[in-house]
């Protein structure tokens, strides 16, 4: 039979004041994939241990002199990190009495001695797995309430900005409907341009509120790709915004990482489309893209000489909320930094803007370095 293997990495705290006891114990738990045993034979010194840590199994002995397990496990349950944590206690008899105060102060489990092995190491892995499952749902719920959030703030999104385009589109197609009528077709072509506009800004939104939703719920596994030809593919998605602003894009070597070449080309598109959209008035935009090694991570940045981010919007800049800029002057959504921070998380990285207004902007994003991988490729 194959050893299960219990991932993350289980800690499991062994209490008793016998040495040779904990001797036993080590080795029990060692038999055990996965699992570390963190011993004490003085049950005050685990719980100070236990202000700071959190076992995800306890072991402990109830004959102990400086304080017995019954008293050991009313402490350890009044700390709050370890009110759930699965809890079996040894005895040397059929103490029914000592049992069924254990029971109500929070035991989950007994053990006789001498302690059998086997029945050891399957009621060990059973409370395991009860703290896995506890781990997941924990998760779960950390990720539905996350989810919620985002669900609240796109919704608030999709009703701030798809009204004006809604309503250009309805104002202007009503005007266009009574001109028509009348047969003075003098501006017509102007109300068409006007709807039309509207209708295509409109298509835009949605069309980047589906991007963003499908990150994270529409994954596909990771694998080893280069970013040089996403970077060149983003470009080539933004060549009409680079003509019209004549911008310079300097590219530096880049690296392999774990990702999806798709979300890659997302990832650069939106951070480039960004420092070429907010650039100074009259100045063409210049942008530099590169990466380096630090450890275990890979630190892309991506400078440019636009107009910059004021101090209060650093943050603010990269979640789903309303334009801070005036439409007129800058076209797009508004949620190109926020798609990007979406891919950054999803391959396991971070995101973060070093800027001054009037001084241009670095923005940060740190990806792992993939497993074997060392060369950056130009």
């Amino acid at each position: 039979m194959v050893a299960e293997h219990l991932s993350p990495p289980m800690t499991i705290l062994v209490v008793d004041d016998s040495a040779s006891n904990l001797l036993v114990m080590t080795k029990l738990v060692g038999k055990m994939p996965g699992c570390t045993a963190v011993t004490f034979a003085s049950a005050v010194e685990a719980l100070s241990w236990c202000d700071h840590h959190q076992p995800d199994m306890v072991v402990v002995d109830y004959m102990m002199p400086e304080l017995d397990g019954l008293a050991f496990v009313e402490r350890f349950r009044g700390l709050a990190h370890c009110a759930d944590v699965p809890l079996m206690m040894v005895t040397v008899a059929d103490l029914r009495e000592v049992r069924h105060r254990a029971l109500e102060a929070g035991v989950n489990d007994f053990l006789g001695r001498p302690v059998d092995a086997t029945e050891f190491l399957m009621r060990s892995r059973n409370m395991l797995r009860l703290r896995q499952s506890q781990r997941q749902i924990a998760a779960q719920l950390e990720e539905l309430t996350r989810s919620n959030e985002e669900l609240a703030r796109f919704a608030h999104v999709m009703a701030h900005e798809l009204q004006p385009p809604l309503r250009i589109v309805s104002n202007y197609l009503q005007l266009l409907q009574r001109r028509l009528e009348g047969r003075q077709e003098g501006e017509t072509d102007v109300f068409i341009t006007k709807a039309f506009d509207g209708a295509k800004r409109m298509l835009g939104l949605v069309s980047s509120l589906v991007d963003y939703a499908r990150v994270g719920t529409e994954t596909e596994p990771l694998i080893l790709v280069p970013c040089r030809p996403a970077a060149d593919a983003a470009i080539a998605g933004l060549a009409d915004a680079i003509a019209g602003t004549r911008a310079t894009i300097d590219i530096g070597p880049l690296p392999l990482v774990m990702g999806e070449p798709g979300l890659l080309a997302k990832l650069f598109q939106s951070l480039l489309s960004n420092a070429i959209k907010f650039h100074a008035e009259g100045v063409a935009p210049r942008v530099r893209l590169g990466a380096e090694r630090r450890g275990e991570q890979w630190w892309f940045h991506l400078t440019d000489n636009g107009i910059g981010v004021v101090p209060e919007d650093v943050e603010r800049i990269f979640t789903l909320s309303e334009r801070g800029l005036a439409r007129d002057r800058y076209e797009g959504d508004g949620l190109g930094l926020a798609l990007a921070k979406k891919i950054v998380e999803r391959l396991g990285g971070s995101i973060w803007v070093d800027s001054r207004p009037g001084e241009g902007s670095t923005f940060w994003f740190v990806l792992p370095v993939a497993t074997g991988e060392r060369a950056a490729q130009p």
